[in-house]
């Protein structure tokens, strides 16, 4: 709707501080006012932009008081903050928490955590990453073979490369 467009559009000029205080002038207005998973999504990732983790993190903690149902993009957004931050253990843990809500995890949750582990050289997880996404219905993607062959060759390691390519 128009004010998920107009806090889309701060959030992508850099103006996250002010979509933010916008929201609580409406919290302040009407108490009964309750944001959707949209407002929370389009938040998260205006504060990714920003590289505000503990924002963030602040963020993910007032969806979790006020009841609000996290969404497969809510967790991708996470998963890829975390992975950009070198924080795969977090984002294989929100993976985690999202079987154990019931959303089915898919390319846009996977696909960071290989690339990451992949960056890392820990080839082994990755791997084993790859075998978790393989099972589901969206399976791997062009991009999740790419990390993992990006990784192989930086660690020099032409041959497990190679061997990713024939996969």
């Amino acid at each position: 709707d128009l004010f998920e467009i107009l806090l889309d559009s701060f959030c992508k000029e850099g103006l996250v501080w002010e979509a933010s205080a916008y929201i609580e002038r409406i919290r302040g207005i009407d108490p009964y006012w309750a944001s959707s998973i949209h407002v929370y999504n389009i938040l998260l990732k205006g504060w990714f932009r920003s590289r505000q983790l503990e924002r963030i993190e602040r963020l993910w903690d007032e969806m979790k008081k006020d009841n609000v149902k996290p969404s497969v993009v809510t967790y991708g957004i996470l998963v890829q903050m975390y992975c950009q931050m070198c924080h795969v253990e977090v984002a294989v843990e929100l993976l985690d928490e999202m079987r154990r809500e019931g959303i089915e995890p898919d390319a846009i949750v996977y696909n960071p955590i290989i690339d990451a582990l992949g960056e890392a050289g820990r080839f082994k997880e990755a791997l084993g990453m790859m075998e978790r996404f393989l099972v589901l219905e969206s399976g791997p993607t062009v991009y999740s073979y790419n990390s993992l062959v990006k990784g192989f060759c930086k660690a020099g390691d032409l041959e497990g490369a190679n061997k990713i390519l024939k996969m």
